[in-house]
């Protein structure tokens, strides 16, 4: 039996009120196969662009990864020595 047979068996099996649940997702996926075809790949220039947008977002922010990593670790580290404080048994 085929895919498409089974499906329609499936479907003459169905009770009357479920019938419009079926349509409404046979409906979507076909609209979401649609978009998915027309939608083509950005451009390296688009990309390019999205790149340039975001960096001018962050532009105000003044950090390096390193200083990022380095905050990050003092607040790992911080949080690390207050769960040993509230937790002594564990360590």
């Amino acid at each position: 039996m085929s895919v498409r047979e089974e499906i329609m068996r499936l479907v003459e099996e169905l009770p009357e009120g479920d019938l419009a649940t079926i349509r409404r997702l046979l409906r979507g996926i076909r609209l979401l196969d649609e978009a998915q075809t027309d939608r083509l790949p950005p451009s390296a220039e688009a990309r390019r662009a999205k790149a340039r947008e975001v960096y001018g977002k962050y532009a105000h922010t003044h950090t390096s990864v390193a200083a990022f990593l380095a905050r990050k670790r003092e607040e790992v580290e911080l949080e690390e020595e207050r769960y040993r404080r509230r937790h002594p048994e564990q360590t």
